[in-house]
């Protein structure tokens, strides 16, 4: 199992955070009713009990209420390479990491799901997915070359990493496909067994 660290926040933190929580839930019961084109910052903020100015210091756009929860799950991805026994082949490092990790995306299927299926359906959030994707593939290359004993990633790492991003988008794709009731680790490993036969 991943174990991310914790740490017990203070009084200001939890109401940071559940302000954020209620502007993202608020925003994704209007995206389900109104679409996410159909939907403006005001109506977010309203349903959500805070002043539109409160939502701007949360969230630079409404896209980014879509984008957050995946950037977020960057310290889960990072400490999931970290935690891979010194020494390891980078391939194999690589897998056992991001099926890790599946398992941690897993649990939080119902914030994850929604979010893949708005990006899907609204080719407008395309740029900003790929972003993410290119963020995380530079954050996994960096936390490879540090398992590696390596200051900065090299072609190498940025080759396995890139590689095993593809991997897991191909391995969430088809668990969203199947409305999440596969099992994603599983889903990664395959992938990464797969790109492991076609080389």
């Amino acid at each position: 199992m991943l174990r991310v660290p914790e740490f017990s926040p203070g009084a200001r933190e939890r109401k940071k955070r559940a302000t954020r929580a209620r502007l993202e839930s608020a925003a994704f019961e209007l995206f389900e009713m109104k679409g996410f084109d159909g939907t403006t910052v005001d109506e977010i903020a309203a349903l959500a009990h805070v002043s539109p100015r409160t939502f701007f210091r949360y969230f630079a756009t409404k896209d980014d209420v879509v984008f957050s929860g995946l950037d977020r799950q960057l310290d889960a991805l990072t400490s999931a390479v970290a935690q891979r026994p010194r020494g390891e082949p980078g391939h194999h490092a690589l897998t056992g990491a991001l099926v890790a990790f599946s398992d941690h995306i897993q649990a939080e299927k119902a914030s994850i799901l929604p979010r893949l299926r708005l990006t899907a359906q609204n080719p407008s959030l395309l740029p900003g997915i790929l972003m993410i994707q290119r963020r995380w593939e530079d954050a996994l290359a960096a936390a490879l070359a540090r398992h590696h004993g390596a200051a900065d990633p090299t072609f190498h790492h940025r080759v396995l990493a890139g590689s095993g991003i593809a991997a897991l988008v191909a391995a969430v794709s088809e668990w969203d496909r199947t409305g999440g009731n596969g099992t994603l680790p599983v889903l990664t490993r395959e992938a990464m067994q797969t790109m492991a036969m076609s080389v």
